[in-house]
């Protein structure tokens, strides 16, 4: 645990300036949070005992997100990016990339590939998934037809076993996806909609444990990820794994100041319970799966 709070001490957390709609004050830390007891997604404050200061479900949004809201089962991913917005996604297929400050998606759809457990978005404004159930990282496209799931382009580029993670890399210009025992970095087609593969990377046999979770990259260029036995992180310059804690069942990581942020699973997959750093942050009733700095 120690060396993990010396590399979270090299990450830093999102700036919230502007974020959170007006009104909204944070006195602790701000943690965003898939919560499948609520069918939500949600943001509370490290420094409180109960509650969230936001939250969105898909029946509160515009009539075409509340007509998929069937889709929006089982939260399963969620990230903030820099535009100040946030990309989620369920189990159920349901996705969206959601305003913060208005609590509104700005385009909303439905993944085909079954289970999916992650999502990412790429430079162009298209999105890749992760599938579990259904072996699968693709891409989908909702920017011309933000609401209408039926007209949205959508490509299989990849069959990976147990697709459980997706991450965008800037600097090598790369989409790592993690499986049941391999790392796979991929390199974005945009012209045709696809994706090559330009690595492969077995953590299993490097002694990380087997079927990966949860996708990170690290403000120093490493790939952090956990297994079902551990939390480790990829090096790409050598190409070489560390385990980093060997804990079983770690469903999501996020790194920054404060320490890390981790969801590790106390009943089947979720929790009541979100650590940052040595805190403990409880919720009674909440069934989180994954959380992450905001």
């Amino acid at each position: 645990m120690k060396k993990l709070l010396m590399v979270t001490a090299l990450l830093s957390s999102v700036c919230m300036a502007g974020v959170l709609p007006e009104g909204v004050n944070i006195k602790g830390v701000a943690i965003m949070a898939a919560e499948q007891a609520g069918r939500r997604f949600v943001i509370l404050d490290s420094a409180s005992e109960d509650g969230y200061v936001w939250e969105w479900s898909p029946v509160k949004d515009n009539p075409n997100v509340a007509a998929i809201a069937n889709r929006f089962g089982n939260p399963s991913d969620l990230r903030h990016k820099k535009d100040g917005k946030m990309i989620v996604i369920c189990s159920g297929g349901g996705f969206a990339k959601i305003d913060i400050k208005t609590c509104k998606a700005e385009w909303a759809g439905v993944c085909p590939s079954a289970n999916p457990h992650s999502i990412e978005e790429l430079p162009d404004g298209r999105i890749a998934t992760a599938s579990s159930d259904g072996a699968s990282v693709m891409i989908i496209d909702p920017r011309e037809f933000p609401f209408d799931t039926k007209k949205q382009k959508k490509r299989k580029v990849l069959e990976l076993k147990q697709a459980h993670g997706v991450v965008w890399d800037a600097a090598r210009k790369s989409l790592w996806a993690i499986g049941d025992t391999n790392i796979v970095e991929l390199e974005y087609i945009p012209e045709q909609m696809g994706a090559k593969v330009k690595s492969q990377h077995d953590f299993v046999t490097a002694g990380c444990g087997k079927w990966g979770h949860d996708l990170l990259l690290g403000n120093d260029g490493k790939i952090y990820f956990t297994t079902h036995d551990a939390v480790s992180v990829f090096i790409p310059e050598t190409r070489q794994f560390e385990i980093l804690d060997r804990v079983p069942m770690v469903k999501s990581i996020s790194h920054g100041k404060d320490g890390e942020v981790r969801c590790v699973a106390r009943i089947k997959w979720w929790t009541d319970t979100i650590f940052m750093g040595d805190k403990k942050i409880v919720r009674p009733g909440a069934k989180f799966y994954k959380a992450r700095y905001l």
